[in-house]
């Protein structure tokens, strides 16, 4: 096989393997492990959009394409432009378990697994069977939750504070804290319930990842509001006390 035979069957090859991944994700969830900048950048355009459109080497090819992608990667291992990162709507650190008492249940969850996977199902059906009830009606109240303006505008301050740039931040966050209401049953977003989807959506937006939860700006910016409020009221009462002169 010559050089230029072998360049294009690695391109149809990838680019079937597009297709596969978007048409068995169509209405599903798909996971992408280590991801890459150029598989990862056509999978988000194809979940945004819900159409995947292929054009290229002589194949057109275009189907719907509705799915929920899950990428997962170890950021030792190299970084992905802050382009890409943003497009990913929340971000979730997993971090190994250091406490005896939380490995030592690990092992004892694998070891029951293995000896009796139907009986170890049974233990937990009735938190999946109540959780999946949760979420259909989340479902079906999602559209109805609301979020006070006041809410809103100490997240845009929180937001301009972190020197966050892109929209999709405040967007996505108000998204995660309408789902995170509603799979709760409420039908309005609380203070709690935005910190928890700023800590979610904001993460990957920083120019420091390493810094602190981004829910901690919003802390920051109320003391800072509270420190300017309670110096106003001091100057206040200054200008009303009379001075006395030794």
């Amino acid at each position: 096989m010559s050089d230029m035979m072998y360049k294009k069957s690695l391109k149809i090859g990838s680019v079937m393997l597009i297709m596969l991944f978007s048409i068995m994700g169509n209405y599903a969830y798909t996971f992408y492990e280590d991801v890459d900048d150029y598989v990862i950048d056509i999978l988000l355009d194809s979940a945004a959009m819900g159409w995947n459109t292929i054009e290229r080497e002589g194949i057109s090819f275009k189907h719907p394409s509705r799915f929920v992608l899950i990428g997962s990667m170890n950021p030792e291992e190299g970084e992905l432009r802050p382009q890409l990162l943003d497009r990913f709507g929340l971000y979730v650190e997993i971090e190994s378990l250091f406490e005896a008492d939380d490995r030592l249940e690990v092992l004892k969850r694998v070891e029951k697994f293995q000896k009796d996977p139907f009986s170890f199902y049974e233990t937990y059906a009735s938190i999946e069977e109540n959780l999946t009830e949760s979420i259909k009606l989340a479902k079906k109240i999602l559209n109805d939750v609301t979020i006070s303006e006041e809410l809103l505008k100490m997240l845009i301050d929180s937001i301009i504070h972190l020197g966050i740039k892109t929209h999709r931040a405040e967007i996505t966050t108000i998204k995660t804290a309408k789902t995170i209401a509603a799979l709760d049953g409420r039908m309005e977003v609380s203070l709690e319930d935005l910190k928890t989807a700023m800590d979610l959506a904001l993460i990957h937006r920083l120019s420091n990842p390493n810094s602190n939860p981004p829910s901690q700006s919003m802390e920051n910016e109320n003391n800072e509001e509270m420190e300017d409020e309670s110096k106003k009221k001091r100057k206040q009462i200054r200008q009303l006390v009379p001075h006395h002169h030794h």
